[in-house]
């Protein structure tokens, strides 16, 4: 059962994260970046007409180079190489997302028709204008001008007309939208007409042919990689790595040259090739800023036996230091590539990560990266934010919008769930400028901040509440625990009571002075402020709350300070 809102006016339900349609939405989103087809990877079909009184097909799926797997959603017919014959447009939702395939049929100059029909009323193209051309065989085809057919597909607006060898055209008439059918004279086959409406006689038109477009050209002695440049300056996490000797490592972050991470393995022979082709523009890296690490995955990636990667590189002839990656390195750079281009099926190897001094993402190859490429993009490191957007596409063109840049807190956040607190803060501090835009970090800083506290760093953790405020200021979570350090920590240069009241009556304002624990916090700052009357009576208020929930841990705590506020006392003192 759909479990899309029944109402089209409940934004709110469709868009809550935590509600069934949401989640559904979410897990179909993360299916598909796994490497999963919304069609099931049902490969597309092309059936060939045999002809004959019998209506009879056969497939011709494989031979004609229909039979993609991608998710297709349209066609669009066209003689866009001016032959006669019908060419096609394919769109898909996955990679490549627009294909073409010419039609070389052997094609006789007169078996077939172009018309275009020409409005005087109305659109001039004619929209819903049904042609009908009759042949001296008897046969009738006809077709209808149209907007368009098939999903986000805009069709040719030359009518084609398959006739057969040798055909001869007895009419042509046309039927003008609302209006009276017209009969047009002079039409013949092989050549295109355009019929404008009211003269009733077919004009012959010039054809431009047009080239089929190509793809780039490639200049890559390696087949197989996919070479992705990153559109906007993406800070990276520091990627961990064990040096030979065993001793832990970090790569990334600033630093006063260009790094190009290598994940490879000793039993790889397209790494050995690719590090063959490193080894002869060695100095070519040199001279472009460019330090190479080799980080070998024997044993984290399968595959074959494990080797010394010291020993192969040696024998490759590559002068660049080694070391082995981690589990956590991998998976940096699969939650790398997932959050820049949603891909999140598992790297290849060999795989390479390019990053500029400030430790943000250049470009990304899943496969043997060409030195000649790598050298190239590390120049886009010098260029400015729009120039560095548009170097990152296939292709030319104008911006009518340029999109907003990726969000890092994508990669930030997974640094805490997966325990890299260290990374997590070190990646909060270098990337801020970018992260303190997005509405989850707040929330990102205030877990820094509990993090800190627990590894008893209280004035770090004091600072990381105040980012997180300054980004977030009715951040409740925020300003519960910065008040309640500074009302109660044991450090007196931590305790603060004008600043902890400040901030405790701020969240219980938020909260409608309904929420025990934020009570009990104003309670404190109260206290610490020397406000002890002001503390005796929120007590009591959070304690009546407290009771109320059940909360029995919560009313005991409550009642200790209250009885510490009736001696006019305050936590800390």
């Amino acid at each position: 059962m759909s479990s899309s809102p029944l109402d089209p006016a409940n934004v709110a339900a469709a868009n809550d994260r935590e509600g069934p349609y949401r989640k559904s939405v979410l897990q179909v989103d993360d299916l598909i970046e796994h490497g999963n087809s919304l069609s099931g990877h049902e490969r597309d079909v092309c059936f060939l007409n045999l002809g004959g009184k019998e209506v009879r097909f056969a497939t011709a799926s494989a031979a004609s180079g229909f039979d993609s797997d991608g998710d297709g959603r349209a066609l669009a017919p066209v003689d866009w190489d001016g032959d006669g014959d019908l060419d096609v447009w394919m769109s898909s939702r996955t990679a490549p997302m627009l294909t073409f395939l010419r039609n070389d049929c052997a094609v006789r100059g007169d078996d077939w028709l172009e018309i275009k029909p020409e409005a005087t009323a109305g659109a001039r193209d004619g929209i819903g204008a049904r042609v009908t051309v009759e042949l001296a065989s008897g046969a009738i085809i006809t077709r209808v001008s149209k907007a368009g057919e098939g999903f986000l597909t805009q069709t040719s607006r030359w009518l084609h007309f398959g006739l057969g060898r040798k055909a001869k055209i007895v009419s042509v008439q046309v039927r003008w939208p609302g209006r009276k059918e017209e009969t047009f004279s002079g039409a013949a086959p092989g050549r295109r007409w355009i019929l404008r409406e009211g003269t009733g006689k077919a004009l012959e038109a010039a054809w431009k042919v047009s080239t089929p477009a190509t793809g780039a050209a490639r200049n890559n002695e390696m087949s197989g990689t996919v070479h992705a440049r990153c559109g906007s300056r993406v800070p990276v996490p520091l990627l961990p790595w064990l040096a030979l000797d065993g001793d832990e490592r970090a790569a990334g972050g600033k630093q006063d040259h260009l790094i190009l991470i290598n994940l490879w393995a000793t039993w790889c022979p397209d790494c050995s090739t690719e590090w063959k082709n490193f080894s002869a523009h060695a100095t070519d890296f040199e001279k472009a800023g460019i330090r190479v690490l080799a980080l070998c995955v024997d044993g984290i990636v399968p595959g074959g036996s494990p080797g010394d990667p010291a020993a192969h590189l040696k024998k490759l002839g590559a002068p660049f230091p080694a070391g082995r990656a981690t589990a956590a390195t991998m998976a940096r750079v699969e939650q790398l590539r997932a959050h820049c281009w949603g891909v999140k099926w598992p790297l290849p190897v060999p795989s390479s990560v390019l990053l500029d001094r400030e430790g943000r993402l250049l470009s990304m190859w899943a496969g043997p990266a060409p030195a000649g490429e790598v050298i190239a993009d590390a120049a886009r490191a010098e260029l400015g934010n729009e120039a560095f957007h548009d170097s990152a596409l296939p292709f030319p063109g104008k911006w009518l919008e340029r999109p907003e840049p990726l969000p890092p807190l994508g990669l930030a956040l997974p640094l805490m769930e997966n325990d890299g607190f260290a990374a997590a803060r070190e990646y909060a501090e270098r990337a801020a400028p970018v992260l303190s835009g997005h509405r989850e970090f707040g929330l990102f800083m205030t877990w820094i901040g509990d993090r800190l506290m627990a590894a008893n760093q209280p004035a770090d953790a004091v600072k990381a509440y105040e980012t997180a405020l300054a980004a977030a200021p009715d951040d409740l979570t925020a300003l519960n625990n910065i008040a309640w350090q500074r009302a109660a920590h044991p450090d007196e240069k931590i305790r603060d009571g004008a600043a902890a009241v400040k901030y405790a009556e701020r969240a219980a304002e938020l909260s409608k002075h309904a929420e025990p624990s934020i009570l009990d916090t104003l309670a404190a700052a109260y206290a610490q402020a020397g406000r002890f009357d002001d503390a005796v009576a929120t007590a009591e208020k959070a304690l009546a709350l407290a009771r109320a929930a059940g909360n029995s841990a919560l009313t005991e705590g409550i009642r200790k300070s209250q009885r510490l506020y009736r001696l006019r006392k305050a936590w800390g003192r």
